[in-house]
C-alpha cells in the first residue's frame, strides 16, 4: 500500500508471464531486486532530487525510471492564503520524498510538511491530530489512496 503495483503479464507469443512492478524505491524490496538495481535507482534519484521517482521492474531487473514533479493546482496558493488569514494551520501529508515535497510546501506557504508517508501513516496522523484539535480537522486528497 502506497509503494507500487505488481502484475503478471504474458506478452503475445510468450511461454511464461513476466512479473512487472511499477513503484517507488520501496517497491524494489518487495520486487526482489538485486543490489545493483537498487544502486542504479539511487544514482538516478540523486540526479532528480526534487522529483518523485518511479521505477518499472520486469522480472527483477529495472527497465525504466521516471522522474515526476508535482505542479501546484490553480487556486491552491489562494486557498492556503485564505486559510492562513483565518489562522487555520495547514500541513501537507504526502508519500513523496522530502526533497520533492518540501519545496512545494514552502512555495505554498504551508505550516508543515510530512513526507514519505504511507496511506496508513496519513490516516494515523489525521486521527491523532483530530483527537488533539479543538476545531476539528479537514483533509483533502487526490482520491487515489487518501
Amino acid at each position: 500500500e502506497g509503494v507500487g503495483v505488481q502484475a503478471d503479464v504474458t506478452p503475445p507469443g510468450a511461454k511464461h508471464p513476466l512479473t512487472v512492478v511499477v513503484g517507488n524505491s520501496r517497491a524494489l524490496d518487495w520486487a526482489g531486486c538485486l543490489p545493483h538495481v537498487k544502486a542504479w535507482l539511487a544514482d538516478f534519484a540523486a540526479r532528480h532530487r526534487d522529483d518523485a521517482v518511479l521505477v518499472v521492474v520486469v522480472d527483477e531487473e529495472a527497465e525504466l525510471a521516471i522522474a515526476l514533479n508535482d505542479a501546484v493546482r490553480p487556486g491552491a496558493a489562494d486557498a492556503v492564503r485564505a486559510l492562513r488569514a483565518l489562522r487555520v494551520p495547514t500541513t501537507m501529508l504526502t508519500g513523496a520524498s522530502a526533497a520533492s515535497a518540501t519545496p512545494l510546501a514552502d512555495r505554498l506557504g504551508l505550516d508543515g510538511c510530512h513526507a514519505a508517508m504511507l496511506p496508513a501513516d496519513k490516516a494515523a496522523w489525521v486521527s491523532r491530530t483530530a483527537a488533539e484539535a479543538r476545531g476539528g480537522v479537514a483533509m483533502l486528497g487526490d482520491g487515489i489512496n487518501d
